[in-house]
C-alpha cells in the first residue's frame, strides 16, 4: 500500500482546473434546487400535490450530487492518474537526426555576430525546438570528433550541454568532416538505428576532404549542411593575445569557400544552404528526407508510466445509466474526451524540466535540496560537496569510473579528513588521465601534509619515550643506594658516612643526567617548532626530517658514557618494536586523523584553507572528457590546416 501511495501521481495534471467550473455549476444547480422549494412555504400542504411537479416528500437532491459526482471522476480520469511502470519502445517517431557541429578555430570569426560557433549553437537549438518529439545526438569536431550527446529524445538535456561548446575547448586543432561522420555512423550502430539524418553546420569544408566523406556517406545517412560565415570573413580572436596568424605573422582571415560543398553535392547529393535567420534553412533541408523506411530494433525498450485513467470509466458506467434515466445525458461527452495516452512520469515540475534540470536550479541557492533532486551521481556528488556532506559526496562519484570522478571523490575524502582514501583517489583519476595537472596538485598538497603530521608524531612520540625512560633511570638509581643504606652496620659512622656521600655523588649525577635530558628534549622540541613553521609557510615544499640526537648518539663508539648510552637505545627502543604486520597506510590514517583531531581552531582553518583551493568547477566536464577520448584514439597525427 505504502509503494502504490508513493507512486500514484497525475501524468496530466492541468486537466484539474476543470473541476473549478464543475464547482461553480454545482454552486448553480443547488441555488435553482432550493428556490423552488420555496413555493412550499406558501402553498397549502393539501394542494402542492396538486400544484407542484414533485410532493415534498418525494423530493431529493440525488440528481444534484450525482452530477458532481460524475464531473469529479471524469476529471479526474483525465488528469492521468498513474502507479505503475511498463516496457515500451524507445522511440515512436523513426526521424532520427545527428547536429554535427564545426568548432574549429575558424569558426571562432566574428563575421557573423557575435562569432561563427555561437550562431551555429543557436542554429542547433532551433532544430531541436523544432522537433520535440525526434531522436537527436550531437557531435562537435575540429582535428577530431567527440559525442557531446547521444541518441535522446530530451532536448532540454542537449540545449544544456550545448551552452558549454566552444572552439577553445576542444583538444586538437585541425578540421575533419569525414571523422564526425565516421563516428555518427559507429552511434547509428550502437544504437541499433537503421537511418538517421545529418545536420553538419560548418564555416567550410576543403575539396581534400570530400573524397572520405563520399566513401563514408550512403542512403541511410543522408547528409546536409548549413554553411556559416561571410566570403569576406574575418580575424579569429584569441582572447587577450590578439589574433590566429599563420608562420610569417600575417593574420589568418577565414573565409567562406562554397565551392567545395557544391562538389560534395555533385558527387553525393548532400544538399547545403546558407545559414538564415528563421527555420527556412533546416525545414528546406531536413524536408527531402523520407524515413518511412527506418526502422529501430523491437527489443529497445524503455519504462514509462501507464496512464490507468481508463479503469474509472467502469465508476461512471452506473452514473450514465442513471443519468439518462433523468435526463442527464449532458455529461455523457466527458466519457469521449477521456483518451489515454502514452506519457513520462511528470508531477509539476516535471511537466517542464528533468530532475537534473531541477537540481541545477537549486545548485546555487540551496545545495543540500539539490543533492536530493539530482539523479546524475556526478551532479548528485557537486552539490553534496557545496553543501559541506563530503562523505555522500564521495559515495556519489565512487558511483562512475573517470578520471573526474576519481578526481572529485579525491577532493571529497579530503575535506572529510580520510587523506589515505583520497591519495587512492587521486592515483586512480591519475592512472587513467597521468597529465591531470589538478589531481597530480592536490596529491601533492595531501601527501606533503601527511608526511608533516607523521613527522610531528614520532618526535612528539620519541621525545615522551626520552622523557620517561630518564625518569625511569633516575628512580633506579635513588632505590640502589636507599637499599645500601638499609643494609650497613649502625654502629659504622665512618661506612655510613662514605655511602652518604656515595648517595650525594649518585644524586648529583642523576640531577646532571636529567638536566642534560631536558635539554635535549628542549632542543628537539625547538627545531620541530621551526620546522613546522616552516612548512606553514610553504604548503607545497617537502618538509625534511629533522635530525634524531638520539639516532646519531647511539651510534657512538662503546667508549661513550654506559648510562648516556642505555638512556638512547631506551629511546630508540619503541621505534624498533613497533608491531611488523600493521599496514604503513593504516598507520598514517590513524595517525593523521590523531593529528586532525590535535589541531587548534587556526591550524584546522589553515587546512581548510588549502582544501578550499581545490577547483570544483562541473564546467570543465565537456573539455576534459573530450581530452581523455582523444588520448584514448591514440591518434598523435598533426593537421595540416589548424583552423
Amino acid at each position: 500500500m505504502n509503494e502504490f501511495l508513493t507512486n500514484l501521481h497525475l501524468l496530466r495534471p492541468l486537466w484539474l482546473f476543470l473541476l473549478i467550473p464543475a464547482l461553480v455549476m454545482a454552486a448553480l444547480l443547488l441555488r435553482r434546487h432550493f428556490r423552488a422549494g420555496q413555493w412550499q412555504q406558501h402553498i397549502d400542504p393539501e394542494l402542492q400535490s396538486y400544484m407542484l411537479d414533485q410532493a415534498p416528500g418525494r423530493q431529493s437532491r440525488g440528481g444534484v450530487w450525482l452530477v458532481i459526482l460524475a464531473w469529479v471522476i471524469a476529471i479526474v480520469a483525465l488528469s492521468g492518474p498513474s502507479w505503475e511502470r511498463r516496457p515500451v519502445p524507445v522511440i515512436s517517431n523513426p526521424d532520427a537526426l545527428v547536429i554535427i557541429l564545426d568548432m574549429s578555430l575558424s569558426m571562432g570569426a566574428q563575421d557573423v555576430s557575435p562569432t561563427r560557433a555561437i550562431r551555429a549553437i543557436h542554429k542547433a537549438t532551433d532544430v531541436l525546438r523544432g522537433r520535440p518529439d525526434s531522436l537527436t545526438a550531437v557531435i562537435a569536431y575540429a582535428g577530431d570528433a567527440h559525442t557531446v550527446v547521444p541518441f535522446t529524445d530530451d532536448h532540454a538535456t542537449i540545449e544544456h550541454l550545448l551552452t558549454s561548446l566552444s572552439p577553445e575547448i576542444m583538444p586538437k586543432l585541425g578540421s575533419r568532416p569525414d571523422k564526425a561522420i565516421e563516428l555518427a555512423k559507429k552511434m547509428m550502430t550502437d544504437t541499433e538505428l537503421s537511418k538517421a539524418s545529418l545536420l553538419m553546420i560548418t564555416d567550410g569544408i576543403r575539396n581534400q576532404d570530400i573524397p572520405a566523406m563520399r566513401q563514408l556517406l550512403t542512403s541511410d545517412t543522408p547528409l546536409s549542411v548549413i554553411a556559416v560565415g561571410t566570403p569576406q570573413g574575418a580575424p579569429i580572436s584569441l582572447g587577450g593575445e590578439g589574433f590566429l596568424k599563420d608562420d610569417q605573422g600575417n593574420i589568418i582571415l577565414p573565409r567562406l569557400d562554397t565551392r567545395p560543398l557544391q562538389a560534395l553535392y555533385d558527387e553525393t547529393g548532400s544538399h547545403w544552404k546558407l545559414l538564415s535567420y528563421d527555420d527556412s534553412d533546416w525545414k528546406s533541408l531536413l524536408g527531402r528526407i523520407d524515413f518511412s523506411d527506418a526502422t529501430l530494433a523491437d527489443d529497445r525498450t524503455i519504462e514509462r508510466w501507464i496512464d490507468s485513467g481508463y479503469w474509472l470509466i467502469l465508476l461512471l458506467l452506473p452514473v450514465a445509466l442513471f443519468s439518462f434515466r433523468r435526463g442527464v445525458v449532458f455529461i455523457l461527452p466527458l466519457l469521449f474526451l477521456m483518451q489515454p495516452q502514452q506519457a513520462d512520469a511528470l508531477e509539476w515540475n516535471d511537466l517542464w524540466q528533468t530532475r537534473d534540470q531541477q537540481g541545477q536550479a537549486l545548485l546555487e541557492s540551496d545545495p543540500a535540496a539539490a543533492a536530493n533532486t539530482f539523479e546524475d551521481p556526478m551532479w548528485r556528488g557537486t552539490a553534496n560537496y557545496r553543501a559541506g556532506n563530503y562523505e555522500q559526496a564521495a559515495k556519489d562519484f565512487a558511483m562512475l569510473d573517470t578520471p573526474d570522478a576519481h578526481y572529485n571523490q579525491g577532493n571529497a575524502l579530503a575535506q572529510s579528513g580520510e587523506y589515505e582514501k583520497a591519495l587512492d583517489a587521486y592515483d586512480k583519476a591519475l592512472e587513467q588521465q597521468p597529465e591531470f595537472a589538478d589531481a597530480e596538485k592536490n596529491r601533492k598538497l595531501i601527501q606533503d601534509l601527511l608526511d608533516q603530521q607523521q613527522q610531528q608524531d614520532q618526535q612528539n612520540q620519541q621525545d615522551g619515550q626520552q622523557g620517561d625512560q630518564g625518569q625511569q633511570s633516575q628512580d633506579q638509581q635513588q632505590n640502589g643506594g636507599s637499599d645500601q643504606n638499609s643494609e650497613q652496620n649502625p654502629s659504622d659512622s665512618q661506612s655510613q658516612n662514605s655511602d652518604s656521600q656515595d648517595s650525594q655523588s649518585s644524586n648529583q649525577d642523576s640531577s646532571s643526567q636529567q638536566s642534560q635530558s631536558d635539554a635535549d628534549r628542549q632542543e628537539d622540541d625547538d627545531y620541530a617548532d621551526q620546522q613546522a613553521q616552516q612548512n606553514a609557510a610553504d604548503p607545497s615544499s617537502q618538509p625534511e626530517p629533522p635530525t634524531d640526537d638520539s639516532t646519531s648518539n647511539a651510534e657512538q663508539s662503546p667508549q661513550d658514557d654506559s648510562e648516556e648510552t642505555e638512556r638512547q637505545e631506551g629511546a630508540a627502543q619503541p621505534a624498533e618494536e613497533q608491531p611488523q604486520d600493521q599496514p604503513a597506510a593504516q598507520q598514517q590514517a590513524a595517525s593523521a586523523s590523531d593529528a586532525l583531531d590535535d589541531l587548534s581552531p587556526e591550524q584546522r582553518t589553515a587546512v581548510e584553507t588549502i582544501l578550499n583551493e581545490v577547483p570544483d568547477d562541473p564546467g570543465l566536464l565537456m573539455k576534459r572528457k573530450f581530452l581523455y577520448q582523444y588520448r584514448q584514439q591514440g591518434d598523435q597525427t598533426e593537421e595540416d590546416q589548424l583552423w
